[in-house]
């Protein structure tokens, strides 16, 4: 009669066993899926911070090409300011609006679905016109002498309020941990 008794024990803990082996595993592919997802999240974030920084530089570029071309000393850093400063032109527009809607292409998510990072792009729209126009003018009239002095003061006060802003845009995307999260028990 003990060994009924037994077989029972064994299978009560066969049932325990292969329930913690599937918890287990369950366990082990949750984790795996969160993980991943997370991890897509911050390649993703870094790629945008990335650009965002690279945005500084550019505009930087953009403001010394556009310096150099009004007291040019020679045709050569002339013909080498200008070609400079098309192709920075270029990638600092391509980035902008990339940053600002998305680009499936160059996997860049769109970053303005955060509210505070819209404002920002909301705020940051007339420094870009303005040094956007001044390129534009000097890269489509290539023989232009100079900018004019308002021209230039302008271009360097809109270059700061650009650099001041996308400082805080690059700020708001780096991925920071939740301060004040709870756990919420269903």
């Amino acid at each position: 009669m003990r060994l009924p008794r037994f077989t029972n024990s064994i299978n009560l803990l066969k049932g325990a066993y292969l329930f913690v082996l599937a918890s287990i595993a369950i366990l082990a592919v949750t984790s795996f899926l969160f993980l991943t997802k997370y991890i897509k999240y911050q390649e993703n974030s870094s790629h945008v911070i990335n650009i965002s920084g690279r945005q500084r530089m550019l505009s930087q570029r953009i403001t010394k090409n556009l310096l150099i071309l009004n007291n040019f000393y020679s045709n050569r850093t002339k013909t080498q300011s200008l070609q400079e400063l098309a192709i920075s032109y270029y990638a600092w527009r391509k980035a902008h609006i990339s940053l600002q809607y998305g680009n499936f292409t160059e996997g860049i998510n769109k970053v303005t679905e955060n509210l505070i990072v819209n404002e920002y792009f909301k705020r940051i729209d007339k420094p870009f016109q303005t040094i956007s126009y001044l390129c534009q003018k000097r890269l489509k009239r290539p023989i232009l002498l100079s900018l004019e002095e308002k021209e230039i003061t302008l271009l360097l006060k809109n270059e700061k309020l650009y650099l001041s802003l996308m400082d805080q845009i690059t700020y708001e995307l780096i991925p920071r941990p939740r301060r004040y999260s709870k756990v919420k028990w269903l």
